[in-house]
This record gives C-alpha cells, sequence and structure tokens, in this order.
C-alpha cells in the first residue's frame, strides 16, 4: 500500500539521518569532516522532502489523517472540545501536551496525532465528526535545534508519546463521569455539564471556523444534544469494552512478564 510504503521510507531515511548525528565512530574508523557531514544531512533532508512529494495523499493520511473511521472512544469532536474545558485534567491542551501530543498550529487541531475524522452518517438524518489519532501520534518527532527551534522528524519515533497514560486517564475520567447508566447522578451532571458547554460557545470555536463552516458545526452541535442520551451511550459503552480489553490484557499477557508495564499508567521505573 501506498500509505505503508511511504511511512516505512520516512522512517527509514529518518532513522538513518538521525543514526548519523548520534552515531559515534570508533577509534581508527574514518571520520567524516565537518563539510561532508553538512553535505549529507542536506542530502537525507532532500530525500525526504522528496518521498514527501511523490506520496503526497499516503503521506497526508500518516500525518493527519484517522487510524480509523472513528475511534474506540466513540467521542464526537464537538464533545471532546466541550471535555477539554469541562474535564482539563485529561483533556485540556496541557494535558494533551503532557501526553506526547505536542503543539503543532499546522494542524487543524493544534496537536500532534489528534484529528477529526470525515463526517459519518447514520440513516440518513445527520453525520458527526469524531476525534481520533493519527499515525503522527507515533510516528512523528520533534528534536530541539541548537538555536531553541523544534525540527519534525517525519516517521521517526516521538519519544514523548504516553499512549498508556493518556488512554488510562480518558477511561478512568469517563468511566467516573458516564457512570454505570443514564439514572445515575454522576451521569445527569456530566450531561448536564456537556449541554451547557455546547449551547455557550459560537459555532466556530468547535473547530476553527477556517476549518469547518460555522454553519456545518452548528449542525453538529445540534445534532449531538439532540441525540445525547445516545452520543453519551455508545460513548460508554466502547469506554467499558476497553476497560474490559485492557483488564484483559494486563491480566493474562502482561502480568506474565517480570515488572510488567501498566497498560493505563505506562513503564513502571
Amino acid at each position: 500500500m501506498r500509505f505503508n510504503h511511504t511511512l516505512g521510507t520516512l522512517a527509514a531515511l529518518s532513522a538513518a539521518l538521525v543514526c548519523s548525528v548520534a552515531c559515534k565512530h570508533n577509534e581508527g574508523e574514518l571520520s567524516v569532516s565537518t563539510k561532508s557531514w553538512q553535505d549529507e544531512v542536506r542530502t537525507r533532508r532532500a530525500q525526504i522532502e522528496k518521498v514527501k512529494a511523490e506520496n503526497g495523499a499516503g503521506f497526508e493520511a500518516m500525518d493527519a489523517g484517522s487510524l480509523g473511521s472513528a475511534t474506540l472512544e466513540m467521542i464526537p469532536y464537538v464533545v471532546f472540545r466541550v471535555l477539554q474545558e469541562i474535564e482539563p485534567a485529561t483533556f485540556g491542551d496541557d494535558a494533551l501536551n503532557a501526553s506526547g501530543f505536542f503543539p503543532r498550529q499546522d494542524l487543524p487541531s493544534g496537536h500532534n496525532g489528534i484529528i477529526w475524522t470525515d463526517p459519518t452518517q447514520a440513516a440518513g438524518t445527520f453525520q458527526l465528526r469524531y476525534m481520533t489519532r493519527t499515525c503522527s501520534s507515533c510516528h512523528t518527532a520533534r528534536v530541539r535545534l541548537d538555536d531553541g527551534t523544534m525540527r519534525l522528524i517525519f516517521g521517526g519515533s516521538n519519544t514523548e508519546i504516553n499512549l498508556h497514560g493518556f488512554i488510562g486517564r480518558i477511561t478512568s475520567t469517563l468511566k467516573t463521569d458516564l457512570a454505570d447508566s443514564a439514572d445515575a447522578p454522576a451521569y445527569q451532571a456530566f450531561r448536564k455539564r456537556i449541554l451547557d458547554s455546547l449551547t455557550s460557545h459560537e459555532p466556530g470555536w468547535f473547530f476553527g471556523a477556517s476549518k469547518v463552516a460555522p454553519a456545518d458545526a452548528a449542525k453538529e452541535v445540534a445534532t449531538v444534544a439532540a441525540n445525547i442520551d445516545a452520543v453519551l451511550g455508545l460513548m460508554r459503552t466502547m469506554n467499558d469494552r476497553r476497560l474490559q480489553t485492557i483488564g484483559l490484557l494486563q491480566a493474562h499477557s502482561y502480568a506474565k512478564v517480570p515488572t510488567p508495564p501498566s497498560l493505563t499508567g505506562g513503564a513502571r521505573v
């Protein structure tokens, strides 16, 4: 597939570039002059840009495309934006940055690895975009240069990402807020907070008026508000399913090795 070819080629080129920077020659091996090293850096970067240019669709899918038609959490993007406001410790900008979804002003969400899906339609009545992660959440890195600026390494490994911790916070937060049923006081309070926040913002706030037309965003807000219990019920179902899956993997696979990592908290130290 073109996408896999693009990702593999970028990874190989980026790895070679990073290795060239990091690796030291042993005594007796040929040294590389400063000039030839600079030429090599320019050549590798030109190769990366060439791959990007020749594989535009594949690169876009890796860098800013959804990993699926909707994520397992099934969180409509307008709800995700509300959650950023009412549950900042899990979904806020600072929390996303701390989890490794570092800032990127060139992407619609403002974060590397976070995007929304294309609109999905149900029974011909409405369409919603869902929050999702991209391949770039793990496969785009950044390095700090001598002048303090950051350079993106497309196809590299994002050493800042902590998906286990991020998933752990999402599942824990949603389990508390969504409770076990629509009758639970916690759910009713959460439902009200979402509805109040949905109606307190102009449509352009949810996606950015330059990315999604405010009229379309307004339709999505109205759709979620009119179907709030169905939306939150699906989020509960998917969140409980993920918790069950994590529990099984933790108990029957990861627990079989010494000092196993936590699937909701990251590696143990």
